[in-house]
């Protein structure tokens, strides 16, 4: 059996490549929780790592020499512009309530020709939006925290209508938990895009949303799947599971032709990613979405490669 995918070192290793190296770098990690993006940052040999949470125990799994922990909300980050050559936020922007007062700061602190890196997942109206797949599975009950009320998801645990594992003490804490809008934004997947797209003074690399294939849909009944169509909005919302951003932050102030210059390295800087991206082959297919429409994606192991045209929104 091979090992286990590892999600955060996977994105850690992406926000490192995208920077082109994290070495002698200062980086903030968005949401750092107990710290292990943070001490990961530091392996990869960056200079210095701040992390910040609201959390009451930021930071302790992982104390370490150049890293700095602050209990801070992302919405009014009490640090200075342009302080970070990276900040990298992930599977964390769902849970704030404001994530487009969050993005302007992320955008604020980070230093010209820095790289904002963020990646929220997975998103509300998916069928993993509730985050307790580990408890309830997606398959079996699909969108179920859309699908019912807290109460009513009680009453079906209780008198076995949905099963779940019988290590768990007190399953209507988690059910608490997952339906709780203190604990998530219940934000839609077009909020993420439009929010970014109106990020200023950010070259945007992506800002798109991946989606499940369509038939995964089919997992409900006709009737069932047109009242969950229209809650949501439309049918991608209940296929869009992760929203990525990925940018660098253009100088200021914004001349004419310190912006060309600046942009035209990054296009530069993407085109070499890309080519590094698409060597290998075989593999399955996502699609992605974006402001401009559909991106199909090839799924290669860890990698993603993105086809050369969108069609329509």
């Amino acid at each position: 059996m091979g090992e286990a995918f590892d999600y955060v070192q996977y994105h850690v290793d992406q926000a490192v490549r995208h920077s082109a190296d994290a070495r002698g770098k200062r980086v903030l990690v968005v949401g750092c929780n107990e710290g292990r993006e943070v001490s990961l940052f530091l392996d990869a040999g960056a200079r210095e790592v701040w992390g910040i949470d609201i959390i009451d125990e930021v930071g302790s799994g992982y104390r370490r020499e150049h890293a700095r922990y602050l209990r801070m909300s992302a919405e009014a980050m009490d640090l200075d512009d342009s302080m970070f050559d990276i900040v990298f936020c992930l599977a964390t922007m769902e849970h704030i309530s404001r994530p487009d007062a969050a993005l302007r700061e992320i955008s604020r602190v980070t230093a010209p020709e820095g790289l904002l890196y963020v990646v929220s997942s997975p998103l509300w109206h998916s069928r993993y939006g509730h985050h307790k797949s580990d408890i309830f599975d997606v398959d079996r009950y699909p969108w179920i925290h859309l699908r019912f009320h807290g109460k009513t998801l009680k009453r079906m645990c209780e008198t076995g209508g949905i099963e779940y594992p019988e290590s768990l003490e007190d399953i209507a804490d988690d059910i608490d938990y997952m339906m709780s809008s203190e604990y998530f934004n219940k934000r839609p997947a077009r909020d993420y895009i439009r929010i970014c797209s109106e990020l200023k003074e950010v070259v945007i690399e992506r800002n798109d949303l991946d989606l499940e294939p369509e038939s995964v849909l089919q997992v409900l009944q006709d009737d069932e799947r047109a009242v969950l169509i229209d809650q949501v909005g439309d049918a991608i919302e209940l296929r869009a599971v992760t929203h990525t951003l990925t940018g660098w932050k253009v100088r200021r102030p914004p001349r004419t032709h310190t912006l060309r210059t600046s942009a035209s390295t990054l296009r530069t800087r993407l085109r070499s990613f890309r080519a590094r991206a698409m060597t290998g082959g075989g593999g399955g297919t996502l699609e992605l979405i974006g402001p401009q429409g559909f991106l199909p994606l090839r799924m290669i192991g860890d990698q993603r490669r993105a086809g050369a045209t969108y069609g329509s929104w």
